[in-house]
């Protein structure tokens, strides 16, 4: 009896909710598998410079971008290179503000709109953001689904800088670029999970931010993941700024969900936000001393084939 109870505990424990199912993650790609993404990103910058003179700036950038993405080879190693099109890039940027003095200024444009630009830098920015519609680059991911390296940013960048004088700085930016791709798997914890379990990552380039990871849901058809996580001064500083450009006595949040397919595990959905105020300190050509606050905001919807 005692061997017919031990059976019946082990079948029925899955039904019965006394074992708790784990979940792998990683994506499960297969050559040739094609998706459609519209991404949305907005940033906005409101500074008021307190020294050494007074000036108050807001800016907001607002970007958007259809992506085509094929997965166009399965290594025997379990890495995946995905060739990524961009698709119509949008680029829209308003600032305005008081200059020293009290004088008012407002700048704005939108790079989608079809008359020509009525200044040649507005003009400049619409020809360059024109020259990334139908770029494509490879991203490749590892046997995880962690992306590893980016392939053909310097063509679709050379391109870019062609619309510039500064062509050396966008080919200079070009490491930095990769290891931001890099940033946008660490969701992954690396490791089956289960509903409810939590976990943190972090970044080598970013070692002082770490994101606090959840599996919020496993239930229908999808995976849902959630960070929650707080942003302070030291933080901040190898989040955002560098240089001679740096952050005191900030704080702020980032909220991110993820949403994945469940049977591939591959992206449904994004949404970050992220909130940050502090003190920004400029040291060079002069030091500048402002109050800032900063918005961002990324939303990804997958689209039909």
């Amino acid at each position: 009896m005692k061997h017919f109870l031990c059976l019946f505990f082990l079948v029925t424990a899955p039904i019965l909710g006394f074992a708790d199912e784990i979940f792998d993650l990683s994506p499960d790609y297969q050559e040739g598998q094609r998706f459609a993404y519209t991404a949305e990103f907005d940033m906005k910058i409101d500074t008021k410079t307190i020294s050494p003179n007074e000036m108050q700036m807001d800016m907001l950038w607002k970007i958007k971008s259809d992506f085509d993405i094929v997965v166009a080879k399965l290594a025997d190693d379990g890495s995946v290179d995905l060739k990524v099109k961009m698709i119509k890039p949008k680029l829209g940027f308003s600032m305005k503000g008081v200059a020293p003095g009290g004088i008012n200024f407002a700048v704005e444009f939108d790079t989608d709109q079809e008359e020509p630009m009525p200044h040649e830098v507005y003009q400049m920015f619409q020809d360059a953001v024109k020259s990334l519609d139908q770029g494509e680059f490879t991203v490749v991911s590892d046997s995880e689904g962690r992306v590893v390296d980016v392939k053909g940013l310097e063509s679709l960048f050379k391109n870019l800088g062609e619309q510039f004088t500064a062509t050396g700085n966008f080919l200079e930016d070009l490491p930095a670029m990769t290891q931001f791709f890099s940033m946008a798997t660490t969701y992954l914890p690396g490791h089956p999970v289960k509903e409810g379990e939590t976990w943190t990552s972090t970044h080598e380039q970013l070692p002082n931010y770490q994101e606090n990871w959840k599996l919020e849901s496993a239930s229908g058809n999808t995976f849902v993941l959630q960070n929650k996580t707080s942003l302070n001064t030291e933080t901040m500083q190898g989040l955002v700024l560098g240089g001679h450009n740096h952050i005191e006595e900030g704080k702020g949040n980032v909220s991110e969900t993820i949403v994945l397919d469940k049977s591939t595990r591959t992206l449904i959905s994004v949404q970050e936000d992220i909130t940050f105020s502090g003190k920004q300190i400029i040291t060079e050509p002069e030091e500048m001393k402002s109050d800032i606050k900063f918005e961002y905001h990324l939303k990804l919807e997958k689209k039909a084939v």
